[in-house]
């Protein structure tokens, strides 16, 4: 399951940097621990934000510190998460790491304090990443249309399949995840027959 130790807080954006990973957990077990994991390192990192009282700072007092509570107060479509890392170029070892501790399926009421009657309980699906390496960005998104995760670069536009191909493409290429982006799932659309039109008739006469 995916440490939260490998994650560091810091003001605006939550930090990655490389930890452990035990090889123990398979299937949707360790599925729900990468998320559980993931999600209480982004809940920790929105708690943490410490202020100085506005009122007491006027009046030159500035050791009260108040604690920063945030809430959700609507349901988003769609969730995006901003990562920093400490230097513009990491080993494949940190990268491997931190993709195998991004979870696929995220529940946004475990993230964010909920405000009543907010309805975002329902679990969000990853649709996309994008990374950066070597002065150059690049980005991962998941095809609806193809059923199937997809490398942007430039013009170049390759299909890679499966979510672990993916990881396994970003790691290999060292590509740093930079925004992690998360929307609710979205239901096909049904499309309605149209009834079929009557054909022109075919003028013969010469």
């Amino acid at each position: 399951a995916a440490s939260a130790s490998r994650y560091h807080s810091s003001p605006g954006t939550l930090s990655a940097r490389s930890g452990t990973e035990s090889s123990g957990q398979q299937g949707s077990r360790k599925g729900r621990k990468e998320s559980e994991g993931f999600a209480s390192a982004l809940r920790a990192h929105f708690a943490s934000e410490i202020r100085t009282c506005s009122f007491c700072e006027a009046r030159g007092i500035t050791t009260n510190k108040v604690r920063v509570e945030k809430f959700l107060c609507n349901s988003p479509s769609v969730v995006a998460f901003v990562l920093s890392w400490p230097k513009d170029h990491v080993g494949k070892s940190a990268l491997s790491d931190l993709l195998h501790a991004v979870p696929t399926s995220l529940r946004i009421d475990h993230v964010f304090r909920l405000a009543p009657g907010s309805a975002a309980r329902a679990p969000m699906n990853l649709l996309g990443m994008i990374c950066f390496c070597g002065q150059h960005y690049v980005s991962y998104f998941f095809s609806a249309m193809l059923q199937q995760w997809v490398f942007f670069d430039d013009a170049m536009v390759q299909p890679l399949g499966t979510w672990d191909a993916t990881r396994s493409h970003a790691t290999t290429s060292k590509q740093m995840p930079l925004i992690l982006f998360y929307a609710q799932p979205v239901q096909p659309v049904l499309q309605t027959p149209q009834p079929a039109q009557p054909s022109q008739p075919i003028d013969l006469r010469v």
